[in-house]
């Protein structure tokens, strides 16, 4: 991926760069002003009067490090209010929580002459398509898609427009027509962590599958989730953090339910593991959620609390990619 090409800036983006770089002084806050100093080029607590003498290059350096152009990592994001998409916030987040993640998600987007971008997914036979999304559909409806890092609205929006030309396929069928990018899976060929990398994923849960979704939306690599599965799960990812991708749901009413019957019923709610925390004794101790309502802020969780809780678990391994 071509992340410093500055022929692909737009005026939009430019325009915008250029008004938040002017509000950004030594009077930001300390944070704000360390991550954006450097571009101070006078020395005089304020960007707003450089703007002007900056190289595209710089700009374009800028408009990345504010997340407003595409530099091919996930920063921290808000989900939408609007679009239930936590699967693919959630799937992304884990997925830039690794090595091989991060990589997968610069290799997918590319971007293009006029401000737009092409991404690549795997489609459910496993070969790579790309969609093509233009300046003006990534500007278009923000209140439908996440904030705080275009990188990932790019995706959302690839997925959305890549999931409604596809609902005519028996794995798409359980997504609503009207609103594709609205409830999906973290397993199988549907999920983002396929469509970036290839991986079903391997599945544990405490249910029995419902019938009415298609065999081919599923991962086939599951089992029954209990505290002997899940722990050997979580000691593998504490052994080798870089190697897996992990999300997971908890234990409550929700969209998962149409998914999943039985005893426990699945949260609508899914979120990302960003690190498990071994004991002393070599137990585990604890697991570190993100929530894709805010990615930023981390949930410790002890063990005890998570295994009680969780009722869905999901692990993407980079020796499964593609």
């Amino acid at each position: 991926m071509s992340v410093n090409n500055v022929s692909s800036i737009s005026t939009e983006n430019l325009n915008t760069i250029k008004a938040k770089a002017a509000e950004i002084t030594s009077s930001s806050g300390g944070s704000i002003w360390n991550d954006y100093k450097n571009f101070d080029l006078n020395g005089d607590g304020s960007i707003s009067d450089d703007i002007e003498n900056m190289s595209d290059a710089d700009l374009y350096r800028m408009g990345q490090q504010m997340g407003i152009l595409s530099d091919g990592t996930v920063q921290a994001t808000k989900q939408s209010e609007e679009t239930g998409n936590c699967y693919l916030l959630s799937g992304v987040n884990a997925l830039s929580n690794t090595t091989w993640g991060k990589e997968a998600i610069q290799n997918a987007i590319e971007p293009t002459e006029d401000g737009g971008y092409n991404v690549t997914f795997y489609n459910s036979d496993g070969e790579k398509e790309t969609v093509n999304i233009s300046a003006e559909e990534l500007a278009a409806n923000p209140e439908k898609y996440s904030s705080g890092d275009v990188d990932m609205k790019i995706i959302e929006v690839a997925a959305e427009k890549f999931y409604s030309a596809h609902l005519d396929e028996d794995a798409y069928s359980y997504k609503d027509k009207n609103t594709p990018l609205t409830e999906g899976l973290m397993e199988g060929k549907t999920s983002i962590l396929y469509m970036l990398t290839g991986s079903e994923g391997h599945v544990l849960q405490s249910t029995e599958l419902d019938k009415r979704i298609h065999e081919s939306a599923l991962a086939s690599d599951r089992g029954a989730l209990t505290d002997e599965t899940l722990q050997q799960e979580l000691l593998e990812i504490a052994s080798n953090p870089d190697g897996y991708a992990a999300t997971c749901a908890f234990k409550k009413p929700g969209f998962f339910q149409k998914l999943f019957g039985g005893g426990d019923t699945v949260s609508a709610h899914g979120y990302s593991i960003k690190e498990v925390i071994q004991s002393p004794d070599g137990g585990i101790q604890s697991v570190i959620v993100q929530n894709p309502w805010d990615s930023s802020k981390e949930i410790v969780m002890s063990y005890k609390d998570f295994k009680s809780q969780v009722a869905y678990f999901v692990t993407h391994n980079q020796n499964d990619t593609f």
